[in-house]
C-alpha cells in the first residue's frame, strides 16, 4: 500500500499545495477530474476547519497529512493538537441556513458529499480526522 506522510504549520497558505497534491494524486490513480477536484475541496474543508477550529486561526503549530492508498480506495488522515473536533449531528438544511441567514456547516457539507466516508476522533492529545474516497478500477 503506497502512503505519503507530510507534516506541515497550520498555515493556509499550505493548503493550495495540498489540495493540489491530492487532485493528482487522485488523477494517477484513476479517477476523472471532477471526482478528484471534489475530493479535493474536502482535503482543503478539512484543513481549514483544523485552522479555524482546533487552533483558532494560530498558524504556527502543525498538521500531519497521510494519505493512503489501497487497491479499492484512498484515505486521508489529519492529525493535529488544538481543541477536539466537534461536528454537529443534524442534517444540513441550505434552506433553513438561507432563511435563518445562518454561517456555517457549508464547509462540512462539502466534506460529506465529497468523501464516501467521514470520521474523526481524538487518541490522547491527538486529534484526526479521516476521510476516504473509492477509486474506479
Amino acid at each position: 500500500m503506497p502512503e505519503v506522510i507530510l507534516k506541515v504549520p497550520s498555515s493556509y497558505l499550505f493548503i493550495p499545495a495540498i489540495s493540489n497534491f491530492t487532485a493528482r494524486l487522485l488523477r494517477e490513480y484513476s479517477m476523472g477530474n471532477r471526482e478528484a477536484s471534489l475530493f479535493s475541496y474536502a482535503v482543503e474543508e478539512v484543513l481549514t476547519n483544523i485552522i479555524r477550529h482546533s487552533y483558532e486561526g494560530k498558524q504556527d503549530q502543525w498538521i500531519e497529512i497521510e494519505w493512503k492508498i489501497f487497491p479499492e480506495r484512498i484515505e486521508v488522515e489529519f492529525r493535529f493538537g488544538g481543541k477536539p473536533v466537534e461536528i454537529p449531528e443534524e442534517k444540513f438544511d441550505i434552506q433553513r441556513k438561507i432563511k435563518e441567514r445562518k454561517k456555517g456547516g457549508f464547509g462540512l457539507e462539502i466534506i460529506r458529499k465529497s468523501s464516501d466516508s467521514v470520521e474523526f476522533g481524538r487518541q490522547g492529545e491527538v486529534n484526526w480526522w479521516r476521510i476516504g474516497k473509492k477509486l474506479k478500477n
